[in-house]
Formats: C-alpha cells, sequence, structure tokens
C-alpha cells in the first residue's frame, strides 16, 4: 500500500511492501518479501536497489546503488554504483564499496572506490577517495584521507589519517599513522605509532 513507482518496470515485482518509493526504470524491481517486508525504502536511479528482496529504511539514491544483502535495512547509499553491506551502512560516491562480498554491518564509505572490496569486516569508517579500497575482512578501521589503508585485507584496529597513511598495510594491527605516506610501507604490523610525513619509510 501506499507505494510510488516512476519509471519503465520500477516497483513492478512490489508485491508485499508498503510506503517504497521507487524512481528510475528498474528502481525496486524486486523489492518484495513476506507482507511485513520491504516497506518504507527509497530507490532513486535506475536499476537502485534492484536487489532489495526483505530490506526496510533504505535510502538508495545513484544509478546502481543498491545493499549486497538483500534483507539489508537502515542503509544509505548516494552515488553510482555502489554498494553497503547488510544493515545500520553508508556508502557515498562512486564505487563505494562496490565490490563487497559477505556480511559488513555498521560501516561508512564516503569517497571514490572507498570500501570497495570489503569481504566481511564491521565497523570500519574510511573517507577519502580509494580509501580502504582492498578492504578485506578487517573491522573496527579508521581511515581518513586519499588511499589510506589500500592494500588492507585483514587488518584491525588501525587508525591512518593522512594521504596515503598505511597505504600497503595488509593484515597490520593495532597501529596509528598520522601524516603524509606514514607508515606507507608497513604490511603486518602491529601496535606501532608513526606520526610525521613519510614516517616509518623503509621499515
Amino acid at each position: 500500500d501506499c507505494n510510488v513507482a516512476v519509471g519503465w518496470d520500477a516497483g513492478s515485482s512490489d508485491l508485499y511492501g508498503d510506503s517504497n518509493v521507487s524512481v528510475g526504470r528498474n528502481a525496486g524491481t524486486r523489492s518484495y518479501g513476506s507482507a511485513s517486508a520491504c516497506n518504507e525504502n527509497v530507490h532513486i536511479g535506475r536499476s537502485s536497489g534492484d536487489s532489495n528482496y526483505s530490506g526496510d529504511y533504505q535510502v538508495m539514491v545513484g544509478s546502481n546503488a543498491k545493499a549486497y544483502y538483500n534483507n539489508s535495512s537502515y542503509g544509505i547509499n548516494l552515488g553510482y554504483n555502489n554498494r553497503t553491506g547488510h544493515s545500520d551502512c553508508i556508502a557515498i560516491g562512486h564505487n563505494a564499496g562496490y565490490s563487497m562480498y559477505g556480511q559488513s554491518d555498521y560501516h561508512i564509505y564516503i569517497g571514490r572506490a572507498a570500501g570497495y572490496d570489503m569481504d566481511g569486516g564491521d565497523y570500519d569508517i574510511f573517507i577519502g577517495n580509494y580509501c580502504g579500497y582492498g578492504g578485506g575482512s578487517g573491522g573496527n578501521n579508521v581511515a581518513l584521507g586519499y588511499s589510506n589503508l589500500y592494500d588492507l585485507t585483514t587488518g584491525s584496529l588501525n587508525v591512518a589519517i593522512g594521504n596515503q597513511a598505511g597505504n600497503e598495510m595488509t593484515e597490520g594491527i593495532g597501529n596509528v599513522l598520522v601524516g603524509h605516506e606514514a607508515g606507507e610501507e608497513i604490511q603486518t604490523g602491529a601496535y606501532n605509532v608513526y606520526i610525521g610525513y613519510g614516517s616509518a619509510q623503509g621499515v
């Protein structure tokens, strides 16, 4: 009931949901589920939210903006080809979280291809173009700046602030890197603190 659909095939599969808005070709085309599923979602843009079977309270704006899981809820997607994880996630920017595979909750990705290849990490914050690109399964990371933690795979509990800080880190744990290219060449270190331009290069 009370659904709005504008565009070719928009919301065409919305069999049970209530108060959904789907605008654009194929927007929200799979928004259906049980009688209580898929409620109060906003899908704007071609194929936005077209994988949503039973998620609620999502805002997806941009061509091909969607969630990885078809029952994701409380997410915000803004930008072309971006993707959020399971629940309570934000992805803003072209290709942010786009190649995500696996359940990731409570993450924030802002910037082109930020968090691009996340595979299950939770509570990550990546802000900046290509920040946390490799993503992986690590959790509780905070990175602010261009290309920070770019190669991350299983690393967790890291803080990287400054362009390209820790961008070669793969499995590091509990590191604090502050400054342009700080800890840039560290790959697997743990519990280090490097502050300043180019600190720890060659380590």
